[in-house]
């Protein structure tokens, strides 16, 4: 098996062609995933970076 960077670089580009709901998806679990870290360490990130 070889491995070819042309594949690699153009295989997004695939994975969007046959399943552009995945990429939705993803887009929107990292959406929410970085709204709730934001919910819960937000207050503490805004304290630690008024002390610097």
């Amino acid at each position: 098996m070889t491995f070819s960077a042309t594949d690699c670089a153009f295989e997004g580009f695939r994975l969007t062609r046959r399943a552009p709901v995945a990429v939705l998806l993803w887009a929107v679990a990292y959406a929410v995933f970085f709204g709730l870290l934001f919910l819960l360490v937000g207050s503490h990130f805004v304290t630690i970076m008024s002390l610097i």
